[in-house]
């Protein structure tokens, strides 16, 4: 009897085991389809980045706000609020769907795997999204300076600061909270960022602007959130040293 039974419990830690391992793969199943992008809703990025070349989106002769606005419109965009309509028809003529509405979709996707509930608070959201952020997304320069869109930095797994910045913008606007893609300076090098309309992210620190009505967005405390970092490490000397240049409501 005693060595059927220390058979039988040797079988069940193994079954428990086995039933970890499976929960664990099939978490990453869910992680790694939510973070694809399909190839017809990054040509369309990448068509309308090379068209915008040049222009008040995103070229040489484009001032800091055009930029910026443009930034905020990639994370608008996956959101479903903003398109292009030039490139519009072609992408329904191949997809039987709207570019804004594959984007949506794709983005409520990682937001479900994120696992945000709709009883969590503000502060719980975001504690969330910077984790799964900086649990899956690593720090990567771009060739050419390029803005991508939400599902682009998702699908590649990478981005720079702006992209980043982008990100997190549209995943907080898309649990409620009133987001901003903002472009900083410190010193000589430029920096981008996310911002969030709230009083605080208490019992956790960050640097914050009483009033950015002079830059166009709502009244209302504003916090900066670096999204490269988690949210008990909003409170750094650096970011603090930042000064912001332009921002963009989403």
């Amino acid at each position: 009897m005693t060595i059927l039974q220390s058979s039988h419990n040797t079988l069940q830690t193994e079954h428990e085991a086995l039933e970890t391992e499976y929960d664990r793969l099939t978490a990453e199943r869910e992680i790694s389809e939510a973070l694809r992008i399909g190839h017809l809703l990054a040509s369309y990025y990448d068509q309308l980045r090379e068209a915008s070349n040049g222009s008040s989106w995103w070229g040489d002769t484009s001032t800091p706000q055009d930029k910026v606005n443009f930034a905020a419109n990639l994370a608008k965009h996956g959101l479903g609020k903003v398109y292009w309509i030039s490139y519009e028809d072609n992408y329904y003529g191949h997809a039987n769907e709207h570019s804004y509405t594959t984007a949506r979709k794709e983005l409520d996707g990682v937001l479900s795997v994120i696992g945000i509930q709709v009883t969590d608070s503000s502060v719980q959201k975001i504690d969330r999204i910077l984790d799964f952020m900086n649990t899956y997304i690593r720090y990567e320069s771009d060739y050419n300076e390029q803005f991508l869109a939400p599902m682009e930095t998702l699908g590649f797994l990478s981005g720079d600061c702006d992209d980043y910045a982008i990100l997190a913008a549209a995943l907080f606007e898309a649990v409620g909270i009133d987001s901003a893609v903002g472009f900083f300076k410190n010193g000589g090098s430029g920096h981008a960022m996310t911002l969030v309309r709230l009083d605080d992210i208490s019992p956790y620190g960050c640097w914050c602007y009483s009033d950015l009505t002079g830059y166009g967005l709502q009244a209302g405390t504003w916090l900066i959130i670096e999204p490269q970092a988690t949210i008990e490490n909003q409170m750094t000397d650096w970011v603090y040293q930042c000064k912001i240049q332009v921002a963009a409501e989403v």
